[in-house]
């Protein structure tokens, strides 16, 4: 319920699974499993203003000419399919695993093992894009018999968006070129990544990456700023109040005629000022502890 794979949620058999068309966008698939289509399990067919995610899904045991197809009936360009989280394990397919015609494909932390296919495990051509990143190819393999090929095939009309971190390991392709391959200039570009990201050490960091985010947040402030500021405070306080300073300050008050030189004395010679702030003060030293 939680659209996971763990749930078994699984279409098997048929023809096809899932025909997508026109514009719709927003569409999501999570956690389903899509298996022994024996022609196309899933197609995209949507426009360019449609798109479609696929979020930790499988696709296992499928024939006919791809597991999944992107390709916009008219000859139109073709709509955006994200596929984060999913795996393409031991299907056999005519032309390539992922088929992207005129079309946007996006793929994320994305496995393909044990898979075969003619033309490539994935293909984009006539005026696609690919942009892929952290997605792992082991063990798939495959020929044509008409020419070189690689482990991802693009023709000369389409676009390699981003190729980052991706790996490839025990592919059988039909030319000295395991990773990417550009059949119309006969060149390659070899995958990034050194070892193979699962998606199931790629998750667990997203969730890391929020606790720094709270953890600033927990410890209060209040209590280290307020034990040093009463203290301080109530200290001060009670010293410039005992301080002859407020006494010589407060004689000038009593007698704004008197010179300087009489404020100074008048403080030491006048006992009874003394006797009237020496019990002031008294009290409130002793209530303020």
């Amino acid at each position: 319920p939680n659209g996971s794979q763990k749930n078994d949620c699984s279409v098997v058999g048929g023809e096809n699974h899932f025909i997508l068309g026109g514009s719709g966008s927003g569409i999501r698939f999570l956690g389903m499993r899509f298996e022994s289509a024996f022609r196309t399990a899933v197609i995209a067919g949507g426009d360019v203003d449609g798109d479609v995610t696929f979020d930790d899904c499988g696709w296992e045991g499928n024939g006919g000419d791809a597991s999944l197809i992107i390709s916009e009936p008219l000859g139109g360009q073709g709509m955006t399919v994200n596929v984060i989280g999913c795996s393409f394990d031991r299907n056999a397919n005519i032309d390539s695993i992922i088929q992207n015609i005129r079309g946007t494909l996006i793929l994320r932390r994305t496995i393909f093992s044990n898979n075969t296919a003619k033309y490539g495990t994935v293909s984009v051509s006539n005026g696609g894009s690919i942009s892929f990143a952290n997605t792992c190819f082991v063990g798939n393999g495959g020929s044509s018999g008409i020419g070189p090929s690689g482990t991802v095939v693009i023709d000369g009309n389409s676009i390699l968006a981003l190729n980052d971190r991706n790996y490839g390991e025990e592919n059988t392709v039909d030319s000295s070129c395991r990773d990417i391959f550009f059949s119309s200039s006969g060149e390659c570009e070899v995958f990034s990544g050194t070892e193979c990201i699962e998606t199931s050490t790629v998750m667990p960091n997203t969730i890391e990456t929020l606790s720094p985010t709270f953890a600033p947040l927990e410890p209060s402030t209040p209590f280290p700023s307020s034990n040093p500021t009463a203290k301080p405070t109530r200290q001060k306080t009670l010293q410039p109040t005992s301080s002859p300073v407020e006494l010589a300050t407060a004689s000038p008050t009593s007698a704004p005629s008197n010179t300087i030189s009489t404020l100074s004395v008048t403080p030491t010679t006048s006992p009874s000022k003394y006797t009237i702030l020496t019990p002031t003060f008294s009290p409130i030293d002793r209530t303020s502890f």
